[in-house]
């Protein structure tokens, strides 16, 4: 075996070592560009709404007082109960009353008799004095106390009236259908006129006020007149619910201020809705959608699609190039699972809806387009 000279094996060793270095300084393989699954943006037929948060409000609410004071002997309904119209509730003690209408009874019965006197000696009077064997003045004292016997039996007839409403009155009984609250009283209590004794509320209709502002009336009105609508009485109403589902019944505007409110620059508007389930309790804040009668062509996307920053809500946009671009947009209302949104997206363009989160704008790509979820216009 030859032996080279040392400096023959030194260079040899870094010609080797440049090699293996140059080798590893080698860039690696870019990374395939990440799966992504998009929409492709395509107008679907959409009603346009306004939304209004109101409060649910009794289109009856009671106060149940008697009209006769007395002691409570009864009481006919449970807490809470629903009641109809004209149903027992409270009982008063009825025993002075009924002796009371009694007495004015009797009262009526002497008035009678002393008008039948009088009426006697009235007729026997006119007698004597048309033949001349009565003097005028002594027929006028007949007539007198004839008249006044008449009125004290008309006095006593309007006595026995008053005391059998009075005795009516002992029974308390609901004026409307509804829901009873708690009873405030108990038995044994006294009663008087001025004291509640229960209240109850009629929810079936129920009533939703809501204020809305002079700008937005007027914007609300000129929106929905280029759709088809004259005034908003005109139109169906839904309900979305403190839990966000909406109401399964409709509902309309009945009423409004006929002013705007100078110190809060808004307008009073109250809306009506069936309750037949009873869902609907006096003091819900409840979000009230006015819908257009006619159909608009609307951009929708799906809400998975929908991000949301300091900048506002966004989605990832994927370009001709397949690279992605962040994209500002604003959103309108929400139909179902998806977002009504006012600007910022055309038909045509492709949107992010599935790996969102393994991508970042400017990045490439490789998209996969999938069907939407069928959108069902309101």
């Amino acid at each position: 075996m030859k032996n080279y000279p040392s400096h023959l094996r030194a260079l040899a060793l870094l010609v080797v070592s440049s090699f293996v270095i140059s080798c590893t300084d080698a860039p690696p393989p870019a990374p395939p560009a990440p799966k992504i699954e998009y929409h492709t943006i395509s107008l679907k037929p959409l009603n346009p709404a306004v939304e209004f948060v109101g409060r649910t409000v009794a289109s009856e609410d009671v106060s149940i007082k008697a009209r006769v004071s007395g002691q409570l002997l009864a009481r006919h309904f449970n807490d809470g109960a629903q009641v109809e119209q004209n149903q027992l509730l409270f009982e008063i003690d009825p025993a002075s009353y009924t002796a009371e209408l009694n007495r004015q009874k009797a009262a009526l019965s002497q008035a009678k008799s002393a008008y039948e006197v009088a009426s006697l000696q009235y007729s026997r009077g006119k007698q004597l004095n048309e033949k001349k064997l009565l003097s005028d003045m002594d027929m006028d004292e007949l007539t007198s106390r004839m008249l006044q016997a008449k009125a004290s039996v008309e006095g006593a007839e309007s006595a026995v009236e008053v005391a059998e409403l009075n005795l009516e009155y002992t029974k308390v009984y609901a004026p409307v259908a509804g829901r009873m609250s708690k009873s405030e009283v108990f038995i044994g209590d006294l009663i008087t006129p001025e004291r509640q004794m229960a209240s109850l509320v009629q929810v079936d209709p129920m009533w939703i006020d809501f204020q809305v502002s002079e700008r937005s009336v007027l914007n609300a009105r000129q929106k929905l007149r280029e759709n088809g609508a004259d005034s908003l009485d005109q139109l169906d109403i839904s309900l979305r619910l403190p839990n966000n589902t909406v109401f399964d019944q409709k509902g309309r505007i009945n009423a409004s201020e006929n002013r705007i409110d100078q110190a809060t620059g808004t307008i009073s508007i109250r809306a009506i809705f069936p309750n037949p389930d009873q869902i609907l309790i006096p003091g819900m804040y409840v979000t009230l959608i006015i819908e257009g009668v006619k159909p608009v062509q609307a951009v929708l996307i799906e809400q998975r699609a929908i991000s949301q920053d300091q900048q506002g809500h966004f989605v990832m946009v994927v370009k001709d190039d397949n690279t992605v671009e962040k994209r500002i947009i604003k959103v309108g209302n929400q139909q179902g699972i998806y977002w009504h949104v006012e600007e910022g997206l055309s038909a045509g363009e492709r949107v992010v809806i599935n790996g969102l989160q393994r991508i970042r704008p400017g990045i490439t790509v490789d998209p996969v387009e999938v069907s939407a979820v069928p959108f069902e216009s309101n």
